[in-house]
C-alpha cells in the first residue's frame, strides 16, 4: 500500500509538470511522435532502474525474457564496464529474426527463440554466477509470440529458484498486469508464492516494477 501511495503522490506531482502538459499537446497533435517519445522515456527510466541494481550487485550476466525490438539489449550491449554477457529469449519469429540481424556485430549478446518458460533453463545450465534477470515476456497481440499462457512469470521464476546459483537479482517489468486476468498471478500471490519457495527474498513494487533480491 506504502508504494502504491508514493506512486500516486509522483504521478500527481508530474500531472502538474510542464512536461506532461508538452506530452497531452503532442498526444492530441501528433500521436505517433507522442508513441515514439513516451515509449523512450520509459526505456531510460527502466535502464536506470537495472543500472541501481547492476552497480550494486556487480552481476556480470544480464538475462532478458522478451526480446521484442532489442531495446533494453542495446542499452547495455555496447557499454563499457556494463555486463559481460546479455542473453535474451524471444518467441516471436518476427521479434527474433529482427534481433539477430540487429545484434549481428555484438560478440557478447546471445539471443535464443523459444518459449522461456523451457529456454530458460536451458541458458542457466550454461551460467554459474549470479545474474541480473530483467522479465518482460508476455503476449500483447500484433507479431509477438504466444506461449500455452500469456505470461510464462511462474515458470521463469522456477527456473531461477531452481538454479544452482541461488543469489540473483530478478526485475519484473510491467507490475501494473499483475491483476489476476490473463494468467498474470495478482501481486499478493506473487509475493507470497515467493517468499515461499525464498523466505530470505527481498520484494518491492516500486516504479511499475517488481524488484526480487535472493
Amino acid at each position: 500500500m506504502f508504494n502504491r501511495v508514493k506512486q500516486n503522490r509522483g504521478y500527481a506531482a508530474f500531472r502538474r509538470s510542464t512536461v506532461f502538459r508538452f506530452l497531452q499537446r503532442l498526444k492530441d497533435s501528433d500521436e505517433g511522435a507522442y508513441q515514439r517519445i513516451t515509449h523512450y522515456i520509459l526505456r531510460k527510466k527502466k535502464k536506470r532502474i537495472l543500472d541501481v541494481y547492476r552497480r550494486k550487485f556487480s552481476p556480470k550476466i544480464l538475462i532478458e525474457t522478451g526480446t521484442w525490438k532489442g531495446d533494453m539489449i542495446a542499452e547495455f550491449a555496447d557499454k563499457r564496464n556494463s555486463f559481460t554477457s546479455i542473453y535474451s529469449i524471444e518467441l516471436s519469429p518476427y521479434f527474433y529474426n529482427r534481433a539477430l540481424k540487429r545484434f549481428s556485430g555484438y560478440p557478447n549478446v546471445f539471443l535464443s527463440y523459444g518459449d522461456s518458460a523451457k529456454v530458460l533453463k536451458e541458458i542457466l545450465l550454461d551460467v554459474h554466477e549470479s545474474c541480473l534477470f530483467w522479465l518482460d515476456a508476455h503476449y500483447m497481440k500484433g507479431k509477438t509470440g504466444k506461449g500455452n499462457l500469456d505470461t510464462p512469470i511462474v515458470e521463469e521464476l522456477n527456473a531461477i529458484f531452481n538454479h544452482t546459483i541461488k543469489s540473483h537479482v530478478i526485475i519484473i517489468d510491467d507490475a501494473k498486469d499483475f491483476n489476476g486476468a490473463r494468467d498474470y498471478p495478482d501481486l499478493d500471490w506473487l509475493r507470497r508464492y515467493i517468499l515461499q519457495a525464498r523466505p530470505e527474498a527481498s520484494f518491492i513494487v516500486q516504479s511499475g516494477v517488481i524488484r526480487i533480491v535472493l
